[in-house]
């Protein structure tokens, strides 16, 4: 239960780094799931996930209006799932799992901004005030942090239920 929760808070971190607070680059996926394998005492299997998911996001260019996968909570997941399965399924669940993770992740950052919009004080429905700003600020900030949480936390149950399965099955083949 302690890996699952500081997993998620790890989550919560790297989605507030990657836009809102910072951008410090602990949203990138090689150092956001070399510290989710760090946690769970495989930091090689973490960077390695990172290392194939920075390959993923080469292409995406956050300019203008484009949607791409968000990086950070899907890196951690990666890297549980990869450490959780071990060897070539664990791998492959690992990044599977984060490509799926990345793009929900963009879906619901989409709707957050959207949400966003609503705290903005606007100037002909009353004046606007220090404390609406710091308002608006803060509530942005405590959403995107939850966000970040629930998407992680939801991903890593994911990974947890299918990690015995794509062990199993991988020996299978």
């Amino acid at each position: 239960m302690t890996e699952l929760l500081g997993l998620a808070l790890l989550g919560a971190w790297v989605t507030l780094d990657g836009v809102t607070v910072g951008q410090f680059m602990v949203s990138r996926p090689l150092v956001a799931s070399g510290l989710a394998g760090l946690w769970l005492g495989d930091p090689a299997t973490g960077f390695l996930v990172g290392a194939v998911l920075e390959l993923f996001l080469l292409v995406a260019v956050p300019s203008g209006a484009g949607r791409f996968p968000e990086p950070g909570p899907a890196a951690v997941v990666g890297a549980a799932g990869a450490v959780w399965a071990a060897g070539p399924a664990g791998l492959a669940l690992g990044v599977a799992a984060a490509l799926l993770l990345g793009y929900a992740g963009a879906l619901s950052q989409a709707a957050q901004r959207h949400l966003n919009v609503r705290w903005v004080p606007d100037p002909a429905v009353q004046p606007v005030t220090e404390a609406a700003i710091v308002r608006g600020h803060w509530s942005s900030l405590g959403v995107d942090a939850i966000r970040g949480f629930v998407l992680t936390a939801l991903g890593l149950v994911a990974v947890l239920v299918a990690a015995p399965w794509a062990s199993g099955a991988w020996l299978s083949l």
